[in-house]
Formats: C-alpha cells, structure tokens, sequence
C-alpha cells in the first residue's frame, strides 16, 4: 500500500472498490447474522451503505455496559451468547480498539469487519466516496493537488481518497500529523497581537490549544478570541472556561444571519439545516461579528457548513489575509470546493493539508498567506 510518487492524482489512486462490500459479498457472508457494533450516527451510516448495497442486517449492538433499549439494538453479550454459529460484525466505532475486550471471549464465532466505515456521515454527507465519483470530479481534484504547497500536503490528499474510496486503514496512518490540529507548526507564525476565530468551540477545548500554541513559540498574550458556539450546553462549557479577552458567541457561523435546524451528536457535533432535528440556532456571519475588525487566524470544524461560513467572512479574509486553518472532510465536494472558493478571494494564499487521524476524517486545510 506504499504509494509511488506521480506528478498526476489520478496515478495516485490505486484503489476503486469499497473493501468492506467486496470482502463481505465475495467472502460469501451473507447468509450469516450480521450486527452492526455502533449505535450513533456511524452506525446509521454503516447501516445506509449496506441498504444501498443490498445487504441484509439483523441490527445494531452495543456493549451491555452502554445498552439502552430501542428497536433493532441488542445487548452484544446477550447476541454472541446465544448464537448457534457465527456471526458478521461489522465495526461502526472509532474508538473500537479501547473496546476490543467486549468480544474478545467471543472471538472464535464472530467474522469481524473492521474497515473506516467512519468515511461516510449521515447528516452532511450520507454517500460514500466512490471511484467513480472521483473520475467525475477528477479535475477539480486534479487542479488543488497540483497547486498543494508541499509533497506532505499531496500525499496526504491521495491518501485520504485512497482511504475513502476503499476504506481501508493504513493510507492515512502513514501521513498523519502528531502535532496539534489546527495549529500545525511550521506552517505559520503567531505574533502577540492575533485575533483568533474558532467556528465550532464546543467547550473551548480549541481555544485552550491556541493559547498552548502561543506558549510553546514563547508568547504569553493575544488580542482576543472570538468563539461560535451554537448548542447551549456546549455553550455553558464554553463560558466557564473565563478565558482571557474571550468573547462567546451563540450562533453558528454561516453565510447569512438567521436560523437553522439543528441536530446534536454526542460528540458536541452540530449539523446546521436539518429541518427535523432538534431545534432551531441562530446563525450569524464571521463579517457582521467582527464588524470590520480584524482576525488573525479563522478555524472552522462545524459539520459541513464550513464553506457558506467562509463566504460570511468573504470581507474579512480579503481585507486581513488570515491564516485559515478549515476541515474538509465533512463533504466530499468539500476537498474541492473549499481551496477553490479560498482561492477566488486571494490567490496569495499557500495551500496545505494536514490529516490527524488514522480512519477519514480531521482533515484540515490550512490557507497561509505569504506574508506569514
């Protein structure tokens, strides 16, 4: 699986197939109970893929230490115990590895499926990436790898498709960064007086990593942070960390100020535009917050709607030249879709990409201006 170093992305990616629906049609699984391990929103995508495919399943399980009763979930003890002959579990959980101990006792009668079936996501992007869709897109996809500012940024892009075309482990976990997300050094340099917008807070745990950042390149001061931070109860989080110079704002940053539907996740996650979610949040523009101030250096981690509030910081970006630091895993169309627009506002921005996980997903791009 080690690539070769091509002057072409298309030369690049090597895989065309969905590993998980291969193995599990051509290893002739299909007449055996299949679970999915994995009852949040993973799951549910793991679940969409297999209907898409054909493929029956029996349910979702979890480990009786988390069992909540609801349709078609079961107790994955109570399943394995009474199973007669084996079954297929497929992997819908990222952290599966802390996990293993659950079935470990039940290993000789369980066919384990362990792919990055985190690749999908229901509410942004319920599909998942296909070779096809890649030939369809090829040339947009072409164009940002060749304009990619390192050969770490272009390896890291093939890769990533590779892993979302097959998801198969392994492509990322050869590129990934170790260091912080979203404040990758070497990239850029702070200086005491940044302005840091962080779309996406949750509770300030990314608000707490720039000021780390600032620490370790020897600065102990900045002008202000800026957070959004739609859900209430990250926001009452987000607050009573009593950072420094910190304004809280709740709203989901966007295109255009209003309201939205929303959906919640576990994770603090907040997809926007869900008509049949949980709610309604109020959204606002990263330009009408600042209100012609300046920011520094923009992050954005909010679920895929990570390009409309680009275009609501549209004035901002083109008159400041931030150092954006953006998730672009959310969509497909994202890895093309947002370099182009960052592009349109200001060609003098150098383009990297940097991935922090090994299964798809925490894959930022980084916008940095010459001048930084």
């Amino acid at each position: 699986m080690i690539e070769q170093n091509h002057t072409s992305l298309k030369n690049r990616i090597t895989e065309i197939e969905n590993g998980l629906l291969t193995d599990f049609t051509e290893g002739g699984f299909s007449s055996l109970n299949t679970y999915i391990y994995g009852t949040g929103m993973t799951g549910k995508t793991v679940a969409a893929l297999l209907d898409h495919a054909g493929i029956h399943y029996d349910g979702f399980v979890c480990s009786k230490k988390y069992y909540q009763s609801a349709p078609d979930v079961f107790c994955i003890e109570d399943v394995l115990t009474q199973a007669d002959k084996k079954v297929n579990l497929i992997i819908a959980h990222n952290g599966f590895d802390l996990h293993r101990e659950d079935i470990e006792a039940y290993s000789d009668i369980i066919n384990l499926f362990y792919y990055d079936v985190a690749a999908g996501n229901m509410y942004a992007d319920s599909e998942y990436m296909t070779y096809d869709w890649f030939l369809q897109h090829e040339q947009q996809l072409e164009k940002v790898y060749q304009y990619l500012a390192d050969d770490l940024s272009r390896d890291t892009f093939s890769s990533f498709i590779n892993q979302k075309i097959s998801l198969r482990f392994g492509y990322l976990e050869k590129v990934k960064s170790h260091s912080t997300q979203y404040f990758e050094p070497g990239l850029f340099h702070f200086t005491e007086k940044e302005v840091f917008v962080d779309c996406g807070a949750y509770d300030g745990d990314s608000a707490v990593s720039f000021i780390d950042a600032l620490a370790r390149e020897g600065i102990d001061q900045y002008e202000k942070i800026i957070s959004f931070e739609p859900d209430s109860l990250n926001f009452e989080l987000l607050q009573n960390r009593k950072l420094k110079n910190h304004i809280c704002i709740q709203a989901g940053a966007s295109n255009q100020a209003g309201q939205a539907g929303f959906i919640s996740n576990s994770t603090g996650g907040t997809f926007y535009g869900n008509e049949d979610g949980d709610g309604d949040i109020p959204l606002d523009t990263i330009d009408h917050v600042l209100g012609g101030e300046r920011a520094t250096l923009i992050k954005m981690d909010i679920e895929g709607s990570e390009l409309a509030a680009l275009k609501g910081a549209k004035e901002t970006i083109q008159q400041y030249q931030p150092v954006l630091a953006i998730c672009i895993y959310h969509k497909k169309q994202d890895l093309y879709e947002i370099p182009e627009y960052i592009q349109s506002l200001d060609q003098n921005y150098q383009i990297y990409i940097r991935a922090y996980e090994n299964y798809a997903s925490e894959l930022v791009l980084y916008a940095v201006p010459k001048s930084r």
